[in-house]
């Protein structure tokens, strides 16, 4: 089982890997000793990039998966369902993009996951990879009423069972950032940092204490990979979500408590890329994700900006889009960003499954793709176009491209193949476009990780922009 050997490995020859608690966006100034100190040891080495492998939910070993053993017309026909509500529930969660917290998870998105260890000795944990929040979680005992936790892959983590286990005070600054927008719920009884988050509906959300811990991404302990103490993360243990059986989650947004931005801002890690493999191509394997310097390995990257927006996730411009070369008219509108009403703009979320586009983008799409494609037409669901291609050994669909603003100026594109844009929902003899309407005509638009799949995608959280070249992901040399 892949999981066996540990989803995390380093491309170096320094095993000791550094994460430290996150801090305001102030500086480093306010760190504690303590983490300060570990910068420094973490400086001191030569750690290059830091690899994780991340498992979609229909690999065959993902650990939280309840379609073990299903075919691959039901694993899509699932994901098909999921979609459906991860619409219905952001239109009903109104504004809630405004929210510090929220998740792609709460709407039934849970598409990768990564494994990370806690505590001394170290206890395993399975965690949902969210590009849509900040905060890293895993739930803790004793989840004992009045509380309550879901069940999940692994055991609770038991603090009483670590020597590196410590609750953060609420006099400490490391409580300080987690008491913007309705994150804290204040402080217990005996003064600790009380924490909660909200995931989209009403009700369903997850509590606990703010904590420190000793992180590290191995359990072998003897190869020489160290951990990192003074990890700050949330020890839940009052949980009215359902996160399926995953252990916690890990915030890849663009707050100060994420992951991606605790190696920006306490080491020389401002860089994290991905290349996802498609999961049509192939349900057996695993996708990079890497935290470091850039590891293009020779491709040309384009960039855009990513817009400096407050909402945590990863926003860019985009400004058209072509079919076969040529513009579709499509309104501007719901491609800008609107602060009055948060609507409008986009967003990257390998989260998320399908590309969400507002109504009045995705219904000239979809006529054009109807006026271009001369397979018949099927009703399987009001929210995509689908296609019966009974007999057609290999289907053949027009080229898309996504345009966005360029650093620097000009446009560049994202071009789309036909495994981007097409999936088979229940059998091959149907397949069906990968870009739903999201319901409303202003609504944020979502590029998924269908259309991310085969593209070398890069994150530079110093420079703010996002970069993409057209890759194999499933070749073994990144």
């Amino acid at each position: 089982m892949a999981l066996e050997r540990g989803l995390f490995s380093l491309i170096c020859c320094c095993w000791v890997l550094a994460l430290m608690c996150c801090q305001p966006l102030a500086g480093a100034s306010r760190l504690p000793t303590a983490y300060k100190r570990a910068l420094q040891e973490f400086k001191s080495d030569k750690v290059q990039v830091i690899r994780a492998e991340l498992i979609h939910r229909n690999h065959p070993n993902y650990p939280i998966n309840a379609l073990s053993g299903a075919s691959a017309a039901d694993r899509h026909a699932a994901s098909a369902s999921r979609q459906r509500a991860h619409v219905s529930r952001r239109l009903a969660a109104g504004v809630e993009f405004q929210a510090p917290v929220s998740s792609g998870f709460a709407y039934g998105q849970a598409e990768y996951v990564m494994t990370l260890y806690l505590g001394t000795p170290v206890q395993k944990f399975v965690v949902i990879v969210d590009t849509g929040s900040d905060l890293v979680w895993v739930q803790c005992l004793p989840c004992s009423r009045p509380y309550q936790c879901y069940n999940e892959t692994d055991p609770f983590f038991n603090p009483s069972s670590s020597s590196s286990y410590s609750v953060v005070p609420c006099t400490n600054l490391s409580c300080d950032p987690f008491q913007v927008g309705g994150t804290a719920a204040g402080c217990n009884s005996v003064g600790n940092c009380k924490i909660s988050a909200a995931y989209g509906t009403p009700g369903s959300g997850i509590g606990g204490l703010l904590s420190t811990e000793t992180i590290s991404f191995s359990n072998n302990t003897d190869s020489g990979q160290l951990g990192i103490s003074n990890f700050l993360f949330g020890c839940m243990d009052n949980d009215t979500s359902s996160f399926g059986t995953a252990d916690g989650l890990v915030g890849m947004g663009r707050g100060p408590s994420s992951l991606p931005s605790q190696l920006s801002q306490l080491t020389s890690f401002n860089v994290f890329s991905y290349c996802l493999v498609p999961y049509l191509v192939s349900f057996n394997l695993t996708s990079p994700l890497l935290f470091g310097a850039s590891n293009s390995k020779g491709l040309e990257l384009v960039y855009t900006p990513i817009v400096d927006n407050p909402i945590t996730y990863y926003w860019v411009n985009m400004t058209g889009i072509s079919i076969n070369g040529t513009a579709v008219n499509i309104p501007k509108a719901p491609l800008e960003w609107n602060l009055t009403t948060s609507t409008g703009g986009t967003i990257f979320d390998s989260g998320t499954s399908y590309t969400i586009f507002s109504n009045d983008i995705w219904t000239p799409v979809v006529q054009r793709l109807k006026e271009l494609i001369t397979y018949p037409i099927v009703p399987v669901d009001n929210q995509f176009l689908c296609y019966n291609v009974s007999g057609v050994q290999e289907p053949v669909y027009p080229s898309m491209s996504f345009q966005f603003s360029g650093v620097g100026g000009g446009v560049v594109d994202f071009p789309l193949t036909g495994q981007n844009l097409f999936f088979p929902p229940h059998d091959p003899t149907v397949q069906c476009l990968a870009i739903a309407p999201a319901g409303t005509p202003f609504f944020i638009n979502i590029i998924g990780n269908f259309a991310q799949g085969d593209h070398y995608i890069e994150t530079d959280l110093v420079n703010m922009r996002i970069g993409w070249a057209s890759r194999n992901c499933s070749q073994p040399d990144l």
